[in-house]
């Protein structure tokens, strides 16, 4: 009897490490079907179902990278199609998250991602500029941060940003603004020049607008354009857009 018992326990403890080993590469294997899966989706146009795929198999394994692209990816199609929202209420956030996985966990990707036109998106966004590799540290990449952004401001009601800044190659940037006027909301803009030193930004309005003067800016780590003095918009702008505003 004692015999048996102890050939009992034996094998009883050998099927329980083994069902540890199993599982693991299950869930291993699991993760990489699902991406598999749901690349076929994408493939064929079934993106809905491609996104819930992706999202299993990042969550079955969050070192999964190439999940995490291919999630990111699918994002992007989804926002594209469907604006920010839409059914799946595609947030840029979202994707900037997953590129992010993607670079911790497949840091080799990243020139595939530069090119990748499903992320069109995210590209007019400041952290979308730190994946191509700008800083704030040269009046060169500054300036080339203020161009390929989409500039907001304060959405402090129901119609989203009062006003944004497009800026020019060229050393030009127009400035709109919603404009409240006899219980009507009016888009208005107004141009000007600005100059870049380091961080930092002179901006001076066009004569005969109806904003005029001059105006400093500093462009910080985070995305942030912190304005300063009596002529300049109130802010801070970033690449918050608020998106879905109420």
């Amino acid at each position: 009897m004692f015999r048996y018992r102890l050939k009992y326990m034996l094998l009883c403890g050998l099927l329980l490490f083994s069902g540890g080993v199993v599982a693991e590469q299950d869930s291993t294997g699991t993760a990489s079907a699902l991406n598999t899966r749901g690349y076929h989706a994408y493939k064929t146009g079934e993106f809905s179902k491609a996104l819930d795929l992706f999202k299993q198999a990042v969550k079955i394994d969050p070192t999964y990278g190439q999940a995490h692209y291919n999630l990111a990816c699918t994002l992007g199609v989804l926002r594209q199609k469907e604006g920010p929202c839409g059914n799946h209420e595609v947030y840029l956030e979202d994707i900037i998250n997953s590129l992010h996985s993607t670079l911790k966990y497949l840091p080799a990707k990243r020139e595939k991602m530069l090119a990748d036109p499903d992320l069109k998106p995210v590209h007019d966004t400041f952290a979308w500029q730190k994946i191509r590799g700008l800083t704030i540290s040269t009046t060169d990449e500054v300036k080339q941060i203020l161009v390929a952004v989409s500039w907001f401001g304060p959405a402090p009601g129901a119609f989203g940003p009062m006003g944004g800044f497009n800026f020019l190659e060229d050393g030009t940037f127009s400035y709109w603004y919603l404009d409240f006027t006899n219980d009507e909301v009016v888009k208005k803009q107004v141009t000007g020049e600005y100059v870049v030193s380091g961080n930092r930004v002179e901006f001076t309005f066009d004569i005969m607008q109806e904003k005029s003067g001059s105006f400093q800016g500093t462009l910080t780590e985070n995305g942030l354009l912190i304005l300063e003095g009596k002529d300049a918009p109130e802010g801070p702008y970033s690449d918050d857009r608020s998106d879905c505003s109420a």
